[in-house]
Order: structure tokens, then sequence, then C-alpha cells
């Protein structure tokens, strides 16, 4: 590609600026053929490296973007920091995020090409001797940005609806400081997953094959809430083991430890600020806990359900530290039944079986009656979860070869992650057989290696 505007030399050969350079020198090119089998090979060009401007009409000629609607935006995407190393910083984020699809071409030239101006301004504002964004304490730097921005008239928050419920967001421009560092910070940590404060569940099952749910978006799971670094390192060594012993234990399962007994040890922190370890535990600590746990949940429509839950995985938690010889120097010295009393778990009552929560007539009545008025893409997955009693995220799990049929009856084959059924069917009707085998064709038509190798019928294409 042609050269536009020549940037500085290449800052400090140090092995971060190293891995940026390097990224920057080249980028992976996907040629998919009409069988559906990608074939990548690598270009060696440093269009990317050497301009502070990037023109949209010559990005779009890599095949991975000759798809791209060009027109009705900013032809260029400006880096224009006083300071070469913030633009190469800036620079590897949009290439990384562009060429691994996590970003689109058009959002990043319509949407994110004012935020790069302002930030701009701002670093040039507040941090002019600034080298890397690395260097920033985000989280007091993303309020004084939000802050910068109201005072110069740029609207930061405004109402939408999520799940039925207003909620205050934030605005492009407000999240984009944050949108920028945070790929930074996970892109050059080439730390082993493991020695991180946020693990990616995606980066861990290449390895080890934990399995979670893909229709989920909950892919991290973020340790930096735990206040005491001794208490989150010990934490972090005992999610590491229970997900490798694999034993009644999953990401969804890592994710709601983290919820409720990082809470508590935020809690024990707060008490005992000096503290390294938990041998000092007595039960006046948990009462403590105890009286700021009911007061959480006084707003909760379950509150009963909500203590239950968090004191049972506490309890565990504290019973495995006192069995697990390896964390002997932290864990309390009194046992866990003399820390956390059977009587502090509020009994939740159990459902008969029989007893089942039918969704009320009038309810269904409405759905269906407004249902020609939801996204074309969701209708279908409406139908199924309907019929078929699946859990939604069962849905969306399902392939192109979910639909089959036995002695000429037509059946649903999925696998149901919640009970570990592997294979399950599930007989259907006639309709919902024409609507699965339409959405198996159109899979099968949009679907190749690429962008849908699991040939999920739900997905993204792009």
């Amino acid at each position: 590609m042609d050269k536009i505007i020549p940037s500085n030399s290449i800052p400090n050969k140090s092995e971060y600026w190293d891995l940026i350079a390097s990224t920057l020198s080249s980028y992976e090119v996907k040629e998919i053929s009409d069988n559906g089998k990608v074939a990548r090979r690598v270009v060696n060009d440093d269009y990317f490296l050497v301009n502070d401007v990037w023109n949209i009409h010559e990005i779009a000629k890599v095949p991975n973007f000759k798809d791209t609607n060009t027109k009705r935006i900013a032809h260029n995407l400006y880096f224009e920091c006083d300071s070469s190393t913030i633009n190469m910083e800036l620079k590897f984020v949009f290439f990384s995020q562009l060429f691994s699809d996590r970003w689109a071409l058009r959002s990043l030239f319509k949407g994110l090409n004012h935020s790069v101006k302002l930030l701009g301004e701002y670093l040039e504002e507040r941090h002019p001797n600034l080298t890397s964004l690395l260097d920033l304490d985000i989280e007091k730097e993303e309020k004084l940005w939000i802050f910068w921005l109201n005072r110069k008239g740029i609207k930061t928050r405004y109402i939408t609806t999520l799940r039925g419920e207003e909620i205050n967001a934030k605005t492009l421009p407000a999240k984009s400081i944050r949108m920028i560092y945070n790929p930074l910070l996970r892109l050059t940590d080439t730390r082993d997953e493991w020695e991180k404060d946020r693990w990616d569940i995606r980066e861990l099952n290449k390895r080890y094959d934990f399995g979670f749910n893909v229709s989920s978006t909950s892919y991290y799971i973020d340790f930096l809430g735990i206040e005491n670094n001794s208490f989150r390192k010990v934490f972090k060594e005992y999610i590491k083991g229970r997900l490798i012993s694999g034993k009644n234990f999953v990401w969804g399962t890592s994710l709601q430890y983290k919820v409720f007994v990082g809470n508590f040890l935020n809690s024990i922190s707060k008490q005992n600020p000096k503290w390294n370890d938990l041998r000092e535990l007595e039960r006046k600590h948990l009462e403590k806990y105890l009286e700021e746990l009911n007061e959480h949940t006084t707003k909760l429509t379950n509150p009963k359900s909500y203590i239950n839950k968090a004191l049972k995985l506490i309890r565990n938690f504290i019973r495995d530290l006192q069995t697990f010889e390896k964390f002997e120097d932290f864990a309390p010295k009194k046992t866990v039944h003399r820390l956390i009393y059977s009587e502090d778990i509020p009994t939740v009552p159990k459902k008969s079986d029989d007893d089942i929560n039918y969704i009320p007539d009038y309810v269904l009545e409405q759905l269906f009656d407004n249902l020609n008025d939801l996204h074309p893409d969701v209708q279908p997955i409406v139908w199924i979860a309907f019929k078929t009693g699946l859990r939604i995220s069962d849905t969306l799990g399902l392939t192109q070869d979910s639909l089959g049929r036995i002695n000429g009856k037509p059946n649903l084959t999925t696998d149901i992650e919640k009970t570990y059924v592997i294979g399950h069917k599930i007989p259907i009707d006639d309709h919902l057989a024409d609507i699965i085998a339409a959405l198996i064709e159109r899979s099968k038509q949009y679907s190749n290696d690429d962008n849908n190798p699991e040939r999920y019928l739900f997905v993204r294409y792009r």
C-alpha cells in the first residue's frame, strides 16, 4: 500500500516496543474459497507502522475488508498525539482489534475517529511527557477523562434500556479510553494466563478444554477487585486448582466464587488491613461480614437465596483452605464449623417436583401477538425455546447436524449443558422441523471455516 505520512523513528528497542513494531510490520490476509475453506498468508507491509494517517480506501484493498461499505464515513484516521510512542500504542490497538475482527473497519473510521482526536488533545493538556498509556492509573484517569469531556461540552452519558430497565450508560467518547487501554494491556501482557489478574477463558480453553457457554459474554474473571494482594494471590491459586481438578467446578462456578468469596475477602481485609492471611480469623469477623451481607440484600427480591449461596461458597472455600496442605500457612486456625454456624445459612424452601413455574397464558399471548416485531434472527430462537423447553444457552448451541428423524418423526439433538446430558433427543413437530431445516440451510450458505468453524445455527457471520 502507498505511504502517506512517515512517522518518527521507532522508540526504545525494548521487548515491549519490539512486539508492537513487529506486529505492525505485517498483517495476515484471509481468503475464503467457495467450499468455505480459509487460506491464510502473511503480507510483509509496514503501512500501519510508518503511517500516522490511515486511509480507509487503502485498507479496504486488503481482502479481509473488501466488502466494507466506505460511503459516508471519514476517509482518513489520524494519529496526532505529540508523543510518537503513544501513537504507536494507538495504532497497535486499532490494528490488532481490526485484524482480529473485534472491531469493524467502518466502526473504527466512523465512531472512534473523533475519540482519538479528543484523546490526543487530552493527553497533550494533562500528560505532555507521557510515553506509554500503560503508565496511567486507569481507574483515576477515566474519571478525569470524563470530567474533561464534560468541561468541553461533550456528552458522556445517555439513558438506554437493558432487559426492560432504564440504565445510565456511557457514550462512545466517554468509554473510549477504556476501549483502548484494556486491549493494549491484554495484547502486550505476555505472561502466562494464570499469572495475570484477569483471566480469559478463551485463552485457557486452548490448553485445558475447560468448556464454557459460548453464547455468553462472560469470558473474563477479574481478580483486581480483591483489594488485598496476598488474599488475591491465594484466591487465584485456589480457583486455578479447582478448575484444573475439574470436579464439580466449571468456569461459571469460578465466576460465582469470585463474586461471593471476593466480597467476603474484601470485608475481612477492611476489618484487618494489616492481615496477609486468614490465620487469626474468628467468629466476630464473620458476624461483622454477616451484618454487611444482610444490609446488602435488603433490596434484593430473594435475599435468603443470595445469603444461602454466599455462605455456602465461603464455607466451601474455608474448608478447602484447611484441607489442602499448600494453604496451611494461610488457612484459619479455627475450624470452619466454629466460624460459620449452620444457623447462619437461611433455609431456601425446595420446590416440589410438581411445582412448575409455567409462563402465564396472558404473557404468552402478548409474546406471540408481538413476535413479528422482534428481529427476524430472534424469532426462531423464541419458537425453538418455546416448543422444546430448551434454555436459551442450549438453543443458541444448536448446530447444522441437530435435526434428525427416527421412524420418520423429526427430532432435535443437542447437549444440555447444565445437567451434562450429551446427545439429548427432543421430539418436535413438522412446523418446527421446517424452521430448523431453513436455519440449517442458511447456516451452510453463509458459514465457512473462519466465521463459523463449529457450524452453529445462530451466529454472527462477521
